[in-house]
């Protein structure tokens, strides 16, 4: 039940981006802030999705997580050079830290984020 609700939630977010500078505006926080393309094609990004539900969980309320389909947001995307999916971006006060192409550990994300906050 909590995976729908949090569905819900991050499509809320994903509607609010609707240009790069709203993108630009929900990265600049204090707090680490997750950006995960997606494409609802690739399997491994439900997986990847899996491990951000568990993570958003684990630090409740010390990280935001924005999910972006790649299509959708392809402006975003380019900006990024994010040209496949899974792919996930990590930001602190609007500067990228660290980019994970691909699927990854549950604990490999966990690091990087402890390293931020």
């Amino acid at each position: 039940m909590k995976d729908k609700k949090r569905s819900k939630s991050t499509k809320k977010e994903e509607a609010e981006i609707m240009d790069i500078s709203t993108f630009n505006e929900l990265i600049h926080s204090e707090k680490p802030v997750v950006v995960e393309f997606y494409d609802e094609k690739i399997s491994t990004s439900y997986m990847v999705d899996s491990i951000l539900s568990r993570i958003a969980n684990y630090f409740q309320n010390r990280i935001k997580i924005l999910r972006l389909h790649i299509n959708q947001h392809r402006a975003i995307a380019d900006k990024y050079h994010i040209f496949s999916s899974p792919a996930t971006l990590i930001f602190l006060n609007g500067k990228l830290i660290d980019v994970i192409l691909g699927a990854f550990s549950q604990n490999q994300i966990i690091e990087i984020i402890n390293r931020l906050l």
